[in-house]
């Protein structure tokens, strides 16, 4: 529901592991581009044959590290990541992204402060975090 309705974007999901995702915001939104990097190779090999199985246009799968992309191209960053990267990831998108482009932050936050925190309703109780990059605190 975050994402616009009206409204072409491109969305990246950074370690997309099985592109189970990617696939279900394609079929949602088939006027969107969705792209996934994943560097393991089973996962990726999994991810590709089910798109090419599926012939989803609008999602493009590619084995490569997510500190290798550039993010300014896209609208919307997703990472469900582990707690470790999270500081770098959070440089990462503070330099590349557009001042208009949300993050969001699957269960692990990023070391500042975040627009908004959705509990999910599923097994793990998931909190999506997400982060306005052009948002400036008042504080």
């Amino acid at each position: 529901s975050m994402l616009p309705e009206d409204t072409k974007f491109c969305f990246i999901d950074l370690g997309c592991g099985f592109s189970t995702l990617l696939f279900f915001l394609a079929r949602k939104r088939p006027d969107a581009q969705f792209y996934g990097v994943e560097i393991s190779p089973f996962a990726f090999a999994f991810g590709k044959l089910r798109a090419s199985f599926c012939r989803y246009a609008n999602v493009k799968i590619e084995m490569k590290s997510l500190w290798a992309v550039d993010l300014h191209d896209f609208d919307y960053v997703y990472a469900f990541l582990a707690p470790g990267p999270m500081p770098e990831l959070w440089d990462k998108c503070r330099r590349e992204m557009k001042e208009e482009s949300r993050l969001f932050v699957n269960s692990f936050p990023v070391p500042a402060p975040h627009q908004k925190a959705i509990q999910v309703d599923d097994k793990r109780k998931t909190v999506l975090y997400i982060h306005e990059i052009g948002f400036k605190s008042h504080s």
